[in-house]
């Protein structure tokens, strides 16, 4: 019924098959998808003649030109220098003093470096390995299963996507024209709420 539908408001036509078989076509031998998505809409654009080529080229350009991406890198380069810098260790140190008297001991300390690191880099990936690194032998070692060890990194390192600052808040409010401070303030009762529950539950 919708295939129906769709016929009867858009006439379709070769300009609509084939960048749609080419993109199972490349899915199916494994290309990446954006290069699929990419290789389609190009091949849609030619094959229609409705739209000048060269606006691929400007929305590529329009979609990075905004002031607020810039943060994206700068908070990548943050992680890399704490981490190259030892800096993150000390981080680790912290945490370890302000949970030394929790029962769960240095999983209570990993599970809070993860939250002073999603604080800083504004990344859950970039959380985890940094913190992943320093923090799992030192798991395993103090008792815990490393399976447990990992999943309580993984959890702890969660918390990055939404304990401010955050990358993908950035872009959401890009997107949406959304104040970034607003989903800042929206998402840190949240993103302190899970640490907080990932602490006490440990």
């Amino acid at each position: 019924m919708l295939w129906n539908q769709l016929n009867q408001t858009v006439e379709l036509g070769w300009d609509f098959y084939v960048p749609v078989i080419m993109f199972v076509g490349l899915i199916a031998l494994a290309v990446p998808v954006w290069a699929a998505i990419g290789a389609a809409a190009i091949t849609m654009l030619v094959m229609s003649g409705d739209l000048p080529l060269s606006l691929v080229g400007e929305s590529l350009f329009t979609g990075i030109d905004a002031f607020a991406l810039t943060a994206v890198p700068l908070f990548i380069l943050t992680g890399d220098v704490l981490v190259r810098t030892g800096l993150s260790r000390k981080f680790l140190d912290v945490a370890e003093a302000l949970t030394c008297f929790a029962k769960g001991g240095f999983g209570s300390a990993t599970v809070l470096v993860c939250g002073m690191f999603a604080a800083i880099s504004g990344s859950d990936a970039a959380g985890a390995a940094a913190v992943g690194r320093m923090t799992i032998d030192r798991l395993v070692e103090s008792g815990y299963p490393r399976p447990y060890a990992c999943a309580l990194v993984a959890a702890g390192a969660c918390t990055g996507i939404l304990i401010p600052p955050s990358i993908a808040y950035i872009i959401i409010g890009l997107v949406l024209g959304i104040s970034a401070s607003t989903l800042f303030l929206a998402a840190l009762i949240p993103g302190l709420a899970i640490l907080f529950a990932i602490l006490i539950t440990n």
